[in-house]
Order: structure tokens, then sequence, then C-alpha cells
């Protein structure tokens, strides 16, 4: 009998964790298959005699519950033969499985608690949940009498796990759900939600419900788990930039703390109706609700839904005299924004969704000796990510995924550029220790340095978009920005270990930069246009990189709002010119621009400080092979990109 090693994976990460419409979907759905994949590792220590790889086993159990694992496991076998590996393959796969089907279980007697039963659609619930689970598994001996043994297992299992992964099995759903609406959260599966013209508001309120919303198997699941309290809706995160605002204006303006206090004791009331939910202290000091009705277009859309309730509803849980409280209490939230919003203007509706992972991390782990060496990199990535929820608290924002290298994290957007450069320090001070040591080995054994695996990297993609998109379609953005990060269409040197930033406007217009994290001057100096544009966040001034201090930003001045739309129509049009040899021209043009260009709110010219940085940066954005227009454009989408970062009310669709 031989040493063993297998791999497995679970999924699909599409349906289980990327369907979402609410932030309480992502993070149930992380949870969801990150229980999935707890259990079948617990098998393959308890029931099978492995020895987990990764995960680290300490993640394993109840004291790490909130820690997400990924949802690929590797573990060794000391010995076996092709029967007992497939065996315990098949005991993890049915762990997982019986694991999901529990929670399946658990969400359809809670929603049994207060709906009939010919409310749901049962077979198709059942055929769905039998049908959701993907595992995928290979496993090769391993050579144990010869150096190298593990490595080439290990090459080997990577090759045989890929080609099990490319023959898919593509069953069909066992109950015909033809006709049947689809699930709201992806549009995919059918709803098990038989209609109903009046669910009971207990219901509402637990399923968090939307009207017309419909739910599918793991919709269900998602929606049944109890969030922690300290698990913070977009809404809120979007409209702490104007709170802050607020803030400062507080010890000004006594009629506003008065009214803010107002809200909050309206907010408390309203959490008592379903209307609003209630949020921890973790994060913030103040409003610690959604915060959801601070927002024009929330509040008259509630005060509408209110109206609807109160002539048709006919629950006797939720009657027509608390409905009309309600509607009393968002009337007096109301009265009381009115002037805050005409002094201060509206909140701005936009908040961040980061999401990360490693670069280089395959050829790194892919070079482990040993299967000890291979648990030590698994322990310091599981140190990388267990460290991750504080360092989103550290800037206001909540990890609502963290699975080894692989992160998701929402955030205002006035704090992003610190939690991108935190990540990628803590990554690369976690990682290095690791690398070296293997680079100490392969140095002994006479490896020359070309053929020796780089150090790896943090790549991280962040979108900004409207909190009331759907959080399915922010995430597949945040994906686009990561790839962004990524770069695959650069040279191999510079790709990875970069920030992907886009802006995704509702009226469908797009903006994207890119910095490299090796690239201090270019966080720098989009923090100068951060500043320029009037924030005064952490992100200007208590940054790791290019923090700006008072008399700097004293003398730094504003930018109009214009800058960066008038540098980008300029470089439009000249586009269509078509010049054989535009530069010139181009940096003639560029001078007038910031010539002609007055500070935000006066009639005083952009100072000197400004105008250096921006012909700076203009010089280092200049590519290898240039084309002319480039530099101009991505200074463009820059000076757009941090007007918007910097801006804690509404710009509306510019």
């Amino acid at each position: 009998m031989s040493a063993w090693l297998l791999k497995m994976s679970f999924g699909p990460v599409g349906s289980m964790i990327k369907a979402a419409r609410r932030n309480r979907d992502l993070w149930a759905g992380s949870r969801l298959l990150a229980d999935c994949v707890r259990a079948a590792a617990l098998s393959l220590e308890q029931e099978s005699g492995g020895k987990l790889i990764y995960p680290i086993s300490d993640l394993l159990h109840d004291g790490h519950r909130e820690s997400n694992v990924s949802n690929v496991l590797l573990a060794s076998f000391a010995s076996g033969d092709q029967g007992s590996i497939r065996q315990a393959f098949d005991k993890a796969r049915q762990a997982a499985m019986s694991r999901l089907t529990a929670m399946g279980e658990k969400a359809k007697s809670t929603w049994l608690d207060s709906e009939p039963a010919d409310s749901l659609r049962s077979d198709l619930f059942d055929a769905q949940i039998a049908d959701a689970l993907e595992c995928y598994g290979a496993w090769t001996p391993q050579r144990t009498d010869h150096e190298g043994g593990y490595a080439s297992a290990y090459e080997h299992l990577k090759k045989l796990f890929d080609a099990r992964k490319a023959t898919r099995e593509f069953s069909q759903c066992a109950v015909d759900d033809k006709g049947v609406p689809k699930s709201s959260l992806d549009g995919l599966n059918g709803s098990v939600l038989k209609p109903k013209k009046h669910l009971q508001y207990k219901t509402i309120k637990k399923f968090a419900l939307g009207r017309g919303e419909q739910l599918d198997a793991l919709g269900l699941i998602k929606r049944s788990e109890d969030p922690p309290g300290r698990f913070v809706p977009l809404s809120r995160v979007a409209v702490e930039p104007w709170l802050q605002v607020l803030r400062a204006a507080r010890a000004e303006d006594k009629s506003l703390t008065e009214a803010l206090q107002d809200i909050e004791i309206a907010y408390g009331k309203l959490v008592a109706t379903g209307v609003a939910t209630k949020v921890d202290a973790d994060l913030f000091d103040d409003m610690l609700f959604d915060a959801a009705l601070l927002f024009p277009s929330r509040l008259s859309r509630e005060l509408a839904d209110l109206d609807r309730l109160i002539v048709d509803l006919k629950d006797s849980e939720f009657s027509d005299a608390d409905a009309r409280t309600a509607r009393e209490l968002i009337a007096e939230i109301q009265k009381k924004l009115i002037p805050i919003w005409k002094q201060y203007g509206h909140p701005n509706p936009y908040a961040a969704l980061l999401v990360a992972d490693g670069d280089k991390m395959g050829k790194f782990v892919g070079a482990a000796a040993s299967d000890t060496e291979h648990r030590d990199i698994s322990r310091a990535i599981a140190e990388f990510s267990e460290g991750v929820p504080s360092i989103a608290r550290a800037h206001q924002g909540q990890a609502v995924f963290c699975g080894g290298e692989d992160l998701m994290i929402v955030m205002p957007i006035n704090r992003l550029l610190g939690v991108a450069e935190s990540l990628s320090q803590s990554f690369l001070s976690t990682i290095r220790p690791q690398h070296e040591a293997m680079w100490q080995r392969l140095a002994a054994e006479g490896i020359p340095e070309s053929a020796r695996p780089a150090l790896p990297t943090l790549r991280v993609g962040i979108a900004i978009c409207h909190a009331m998109e759907p959080l399915s379609q922010i995430r597949t953005y945040a994906d686009e920005a990561e790839s962004l990060a990524k770069g695959l269409e650069l040279p191999k040197s510079l790709r990875g270990h970069a920030l992907g930033l886009r802006l995704h406007l509702r009226a469908g217009h797009q903006l994207q930069a890119r910095l490299r994290f090796d690239d201090p001057e270019a966080f720098a100096a989009l923090r100068t246009w951060l500043a320029a544009y009037g924030s005064r966040s952490a992100d200007v001034t208590e940054a790791p990189t290019g923090a700006l201090t008072p008399e700097a930003l004293e003398e730094l001045g504003t930018a109009p709002g214009r800058l960066g739309y008038d540098l980008r129509d300029l470089i439009a049009r000249y586009r269509r010119y078509r010049i054989t040899e535009p530069e010139p021209l181009l940096a003639t043009e560029f001078e007038r621009l910031l010539i002609r260009a007055n500070e935000s709110g006066g009639d005083g010219k952009l100072s000197a400080p400004l105008k250096a940085a921006l012909r700076a940066r203009l010089q280092a954005l200049v590519p290898a092979k240039p084309d002319a227009f480039e530099p101009y454009e991505r200074l463009a989408s820059e000076l757009i990109l941090a007007r918007w970062l910097a801006s804690a009310t509404d710009l509306g669709e510019d």
C-alpha cells in the first residue's frame, strides 16, 4: 500500500455565492458553501484517516465557523489503495451533501412555521437540493521512497483534476419546472414559492422578500439564515461618507444635531415594525440602521409600498394601524431630512465591492517538496485570511468572504484605497517568509534563481456601483475589475500585483483605472486628485503612501469638476482628426486646458502644485510603445473617477 494525495472541489460558486440581490445573500451563500466543504473536510480527517493539507485543520472547528474556507480540499493519506481512497472521496461527498440537505430541511421548516404546506413546491425544492452540489475529485499515489515524490505527485494530481473537471456532468432536474417563475437571485432555477396573494408579514420580514420576489431552493436557504447583527446592508455602507460630512457640521449647527437624533429615534421605532433593520456598532458609531431611508428615492418608494399595504394587506399580524404607524414614522423622517438634503445635498448612493485573489500561487505551491512544506504555506495563507476582517473594519469595510487569498469585502467609496493597499501589504508580509524558506531550500539543491518560483502577490479588483444594483451584478463588475488588475494583455513582468478600479454608473457609463501596488507614485497621484476634489477622508490624510499634510492640502487648492471631462472631450475630438504626429499638439492643448481651468467654485486658477502633479502623472503614464492619446485618456479617467470617489453627495449620472 502506498501514500496518496486527494483533491476535491465543491460548487457551483455561481449559484451558491454569486447569485445574490442583497448583502445577506452573499454572506449566506459563502457560509452555505463553506459549511458543505467543512463537513467534507471533517469526514476526510475523522472518518477516513486523511490529513488535510489545504485548508488547515484549525479552520474546521466551531470556533472558526465565522472563517470561510475555500471550495477546494487537498488531503494526504499515509497509506491506502484505489478502493479506500475512492471510499474516502465518496464519504466526504456524502457528508457535504448531508449538510446541504440538513440546511434545506431547516429552511423549509422555517418557511412552514408561518405559511401553509401548499405555499411551497416541496417536490421541486427537494429536486433542486439533490442537484445543487457539484463535487469533483481526483487522487493519485505518491512515491515516498525518493526525493521529489511529493512534487511530482502533486503535479500529476493537478492534471488529473483538471481533466476530471473538464468532463462535467449535466444532469437534468428530476422535476419539470416548465412554466414556473424563475428565481429572482439569478434567473436560472425555477421558484419553489407558489403564487399566493398574501404572505404572512413575519414571512416577508424573515425572508426579506421584495414585492414579487421569487426564490429557488438555495435562495430559500440563504434567506432563512440569520445573518449576524454586525452584517451591514450596502445602503448603510454607501451613506457613510455623507454622514461624515454631517458629523463635521454638527459642531456649528445645533439644529442638525437635533434633527439627526430625531431621525435615529424614529428609525429605532421602525425596526420594531420590520420596515427597517438594525446593525451592530462594529463599524459605525451612529445611525446603526440600514439607512436606506436617507436616500430620497428609497424613502419615496417605501412610502408608496406602505400606502399599498394599508389598502390591501389582510394579515392580522401586521394590521392597518401598524402600517399607518410605520408610514407616520417615515413621513417624520422625511420631514427632518428635507432641510438637510437642501443644505448638504443627497447622499452619494454608490458603494464599493472588493474581490481579490493571489498571483503566481500555482507555481509557488507546486514547488513545495513535501506535504509539510505545503501545509506551512496553507497555514500562512490562513493567517492572512484570518486578519482580513480586521483590515476591513479598520477602514469601515466588512469582509463578506475570506477563503484563503480569495476575498470579498464591501466598503465606503472614500476608504477603498486604504483597504486595497493594506491587503496587499499584509499578504506580502505573511507569504514572504515561506517564499524565502523555499528559495533557501532550492538554492541548497542547486536550483538557479531563474527556475525558482516568484514571490506571490495579491491582485485586487474593486467595483464602484449604485447600492441598489443587484449584488450578483455588482459581483460580476468586481470580477471584471479583478481581471483588469490581472492584466493578461500586458507583458508578464507587469501582470498582477495591482489594483483594478471600475466605476459603473447607472446610466451605463463605465470608467476604469489600474494602479500597481509597487508604484507608490500612482497611488499618491490618485490621492492628490481626491484631495483636489475636496476629499479629506483617511484615504487622503492617513495613507501609508502619498498621504497629504494639512499644509500640502492648503497649497494644493481645488480642481473644477469639469477638468477630467474637458480633458476626455479634448482627446476624443483630436482622435477624430487622425493627425499623423499629434504629440506636440496634444501637449500644447493640455497646457492651455490647465491655464484656462479655474478652481472649483471660484475664479482662482489651478495651483502650481496641482499643475505640477498633473504634468508629472501624465509623463508617468506614457507607455513604452506610445499611443499618443493613451496617457491623456488614462489621466482623464483617473480625474473623473477621483471626483466620484471624493464626493459624499449624489453627482447624478454625469
